[in-house]
């Protein structure tokens, strides 16, 4: 019992004093601080929420909501979403009820206390288990402990106070990743045997309610379990452990599209059975470089009255002319020329023709995902307005990939354990790493919504909250102000222009409200 709780418990070095390179003692985030960051951080996240109020919800929310409230055996087949997200809603609402809390006021105090343990806890210490435990002992004090949940409030508040989708997938992604390091971090004592089969059933079981959350995941689901067949020499049987898990998480959704499609599948999206939703999304991302939901104020009806605010791609659109061109029989007259992509290969197919035009719009969504101006997810306002948050977003990316690079400085200067050099685990650890922003990637090609980017943001943000290291970086930045110092302007120049062209390429004009 004590062999598994050290395997599961993050290292003391995390929390207690040490001793930096200079000989000097900094302070870590001791256990009390770490509680005291939790209830702070769900403290701010319900001030959020009760602060907004929202009583009511729109579109995917609004899905979302009326799956939890309806009875399980009601029909839903114009509903496409996966069940798991609904009907945690429902239990938790039902067991607050029984508090005497309203549902929505449940759902707020519940889903707080959730992602505050989420951000402080569940996120910096599987980012230390995937760096080797204690590899990095840069110090966590109390306001990085608290800063993933601060850029959430201010980058990504809609995310909090609407009941959506991404962060519950990204925590769950998270957490599998966790159960999975620490499933192979421990030893091969007998007594430990159930203890790993359990961990490994409960990370498949994890990865497939993140992919029943958000389709997307799955990408993530097949790269984690191909890294753990990877590491887990010797004890690869675990991973069909994992597979057990992943499958016992798709039953109910089986189940649900037997009872109301007709078709045996795991896929929430059953109901589209037939048509790529993900070769379509790839079509649209040809013409369309950002997409954002806009609502109604309480004084004014919504303007223009299409909820998507669509920002289109010229350069795309030429694109998509020159392929028209070159395929005859798809020409038509006047605005019925379209291009169909019917499955993923064709669309591969097209990348390879055009690498560079492909490389350049690539460039554009991921810059236009970053720029995140959206961040209530509903807006009743132009976006340009918030321009400040949108570029407070990419310098965040910009310093966590700084903060990942100087800490390489802590691992040469013997950081690093004598036991973790050269260790094949900590090698390839870089894939978990990648599939934690996975989701994200496999977006960019399509019709980009920033709230595409939470997992390679939030991966970002958990970096700085677990490497920022001020000498470190001072080091850095002393080494190579030059280079640095051109990547920075290259980067804000570059991205001054792309958010200039996307913002000249509203389809529907802006009508303020």
């Amino acid at each position: 019992m004590r062999a598994t709780l050290k395997a599961l418990m993050p290292s003391r070095s995390l929390f207690q004093p040490h001793a930096g390179t200079d000989g000097l003692h900094t302070r870590q985030l001791p256990y009390y601080h770490l509680a005291m960051a939790v209830v702070l951080s769900a403290a701010l996240l319900a001030s959020l929420n009760f602060h907004h109020n929202i009583e009511t919800f729109f579109y995917d929310a609004r899905v979302y909501w009326v799956m939890a409230a309806m009875p399980t055996h009601v029909p839903v087949n114009d509903l496409i979403r996966g069940y798991f997200f609904p009907w945690f809603m429902r239990q938790v609402s039902l067991v607050f009820y029984g508090l005497g809390f309203s549902p929505l006021d449940s759902l707020k105090l519940y889903f707080s206390l959730v992602y505050a343990l989420g951000l402080t806890v569940l996120l910096p210490l599987t980012y230390r288990r995937l760096k080797g435990q204690s590899s990095l002992k840069t110090p966590i004090n109390l306001p990085r402990a608290l800063l993933p949940t601060i850029l959430m409030l201010i980058i990504f508040p809609g995310l909090v106070i609407y009941p959506l989708s991404d962060l519950p997938a990204v925590l769950l992604t998270w957490l599998a990743i966790y159960w999975v390091l620490c499933c192979r971090d421990l030893s091969d004592h007998r007594y430990l045997t159930a203890c790993r089969v359990a961990l490994a059933v409960l990370a498949g079981l994890a990865l497939g309610l993140a992919y029943n959350t958000r389709t997307v995941f799955l990408f993530a689901v097949l790269l984690v379990l191909l890294t753990a067949w990877l590491q887990f020499r010797g004890r690869r049987h675990h991973v069909l452990y994992m597979v057990l898990g992943f499958a016992l998480s798709c039953i109910p959704q089986v189940l649900m599209n037997r009872h109301h499609h007709g078709i045996t599948s795991i896929n929430p999206s059953a109901i589209f059975v037939g048509k790529s939703l993900f070769a379509q999304q790839l079509t649209w991302g040809l013409t369309v470089q950002r997409y954002e939901t806009a609502v109604a104020n309480k004084s004014q009806p919504l303007r223009p009255k299409l909820p998507g605010l669509v920002y289109a791609d010229p350069q795309g659109q030429q694109l998509v002319d020159k392929l028209l061109a070159a395929v005859p029989h798809q020409a038509g007259g006047g605005n019925t020329v379209t291009l169909t992509v019917n499955t993923v290969a064709d669309y591969l197919v097209i990348v390879l023709q055009h690498p560079l035009e492909f490389a350049a719009l690539y460039t554009r969504h991921l810059v236009n995902g970053l720029n995140v101006r959206d961040g209530m997810m509903y807006i009743t306002y132009d976006s340009s307005e918030n321009a400040a948050i949108g570029w407070l977003s990419i310098t965040t990316l910009l310093l966590s990939l700084l903060a990942m690079k100087a800490s390489r400085r802590l691992t040469v200067a013997g950081h690093v354990s004598g036991t973790d050099r050269g260790n094949p685990w900590l090698q390839s650890n870089s894939l978990y790493a990648l599939a934690l922003i996975t989701p994200s990637l496999i977006a960019i090609p399509g019709a980009m919504e920033t709230r595409f980017m939470l997992p390679l943001l939030l991966y970002g943000w958990v970096a700085i909250a677990a490497n920022w290291s001020g000498p470190a970086v001072w080091a850095e930045l002393r080494q190579y102000r030059w280079l640095y110092a051109s990547i920075v302007v290259t980067v804000y120049i570059s991205v001054f222009f792309i958010i200039e062209n996307t913002a000249a390429n509203l389809q529907s004009p802006w009508l303020p409200i």
